[in-house]
């Protein structure tokens, strides 16, 4: 039996940063995963840290997103530091554009709220929003700029955070699945897997999408559900975009040299990880009204993944109901990239030093101690 100060399932971007701040703190650290690193949602992500674009009204999710964004300066200058690798991470600002009347009701009711939270927001009309950006529809009536929202290159991100890990004495135990758990009263004493059996202090759940399955293998409720996200990745002859431009729920991520990311989907269908011709199609057909041009584009590659969704939408953290070492980090959603520095600063804090600085009450498995 291998044994560490904390056992971590999960090495995904959540994981993997909670562990890095881990051993930090003088912590040994065991991570079980499935795949390899990064193989799930935390490689196949755009990159968007749009906390602007992704707050929908005021509350601990808004708070939540600025925190993340916040963050992560510090965050990457240490990360890239520790393993001297560019994450590729940018302040290049976002458009959120509006089409029609009622695109344009909601900018208004966007710009009024973030406006009296006392972020950084401001209406372009469309000559502005032209000016901006050359390579919009001539169709778009203005948008909503952003300009704190960010990106970084989050499979390099990946790369930076299972190096740094492995840098500070953080194993990372690769094509292992956790297939149950012993426990005696409150405690998990054991972690049961395809390649033995683990012992640790504490165990941490960031299994994104899989973190249900493991909640049931614990006897307890932790209602993530897979929504599957369908991508592509294009090239064009140049850079078309220098901004994060986003409709609805369709977005383009521009890269270096006229690479782009465009996506995504948000189906319901359980672990299919396939990439069907309705899915691209509507990004396709979403994308190329953001931008004719756009059609120009060789697609360079399809992929999916499976982002890890809860009832109400907030991410799950914190300790586990009927357990004293058992604590969750997962369910962060379309999120988990931008929520990864503030995730790893609160969860660690919790093992560390008993309390997070940031209450977690708003996101405690606790409040789905009823649910199937």
């Amino acid at each position: 039996m291998k044994t560490a100060d904390v056992i971590v399932v999960g090495a995904g971007a959540i994981g993997c940063s909670i562990a890095w701040r881990l051993a930090q703190g003088g912590q040994k650290v065991i991570i079980i995963e499935r795949d390899t690193p990064g193989a799930g949602a935390s490689s196949s992500a755009g990159g968007i840290l749009g906390a602007q674009l992704e707050a929908k009204e005021p509350g601990p999710l808004a708070d939540l997103l600025m925190s993340g964004r916040s963050l992560y300066p510090e965050f990457v200058e240490e990360l890239q530091t520790e393993a001297d690798l560019d994450v590729q991470f940018q302040k290049i600002g976002a458009l959120r554009l509006a089409f029609n009347e009622e695109d344009e009701q909601e900018a208004r009711r966007t710009l009024e709220w973030q406006r009296t939270e006392g972020w950084s927001v401001e209406y372009l009309g469309r000559e502005e929003a032209l000016a901006d950006e050359p390579n919009l529809s001539n169709s778009v009536r203005g948008t909503l700029f952003f300009p704190n929202e960010c990106q970084v290159g989050n499979r390099k991100m990946m790369l930076a955070l299972a190096a740094t890990c492995r840098k500070l004495g953080v194993e990372i135990v690769s094509g292992t699945e956790v297939i149950g758990f012993t426990r005696t009263g409150s405690r998990i004493d054991e972690v049961r897997t395809t390649d033995g059996v683990y012992s640790g202090d504490i165990v941490l759940i960031a299994g994104g999408a899989w973190s249900k399955a493991l909640g049931e293998r614990l006897g307890t409720s932790l209602p993530v559900r897979p929504v599957r996200g369908q991508m592509i990745q294009l090239q064009a002859a140049s850079q078309m975009f220098t901004r994060l431009v986003y409709h609805h729920m369709t977005y383009v991520v521009s890269k270096p040299v006229g690479r782009m990311f465009a996506g995504s989907t948000m189906e319901e269908v359980g672990f299919d990880r396939s990439v069907t011709a309705e899915g691209i199609y509507g990004i396709l057909k979403s994308v190329m009204r953001i931008s004719p041009c756009i059609s120009e584009a060789e697609v360079v590659d399809t992929y999916s993944c499976f982002r890890p969704s809860t009832p109400d939408g907030l991410p799950i953290m914190g300790k586990v109901l009927d357990f004293d070492n058992v604590i969750a980090a997962t369910g962060h959603f379309r999120n988990g990239i931008l929520l990864t520095p503030i995730t790893a600063k609160l969860i660690s804090e919790l093992i560390l030093v008993g309390r997070s600085s940031i209450s977690l009450e708003p996101y405690a498995p606790t409040r789905f101690v009823n649910a199937t």
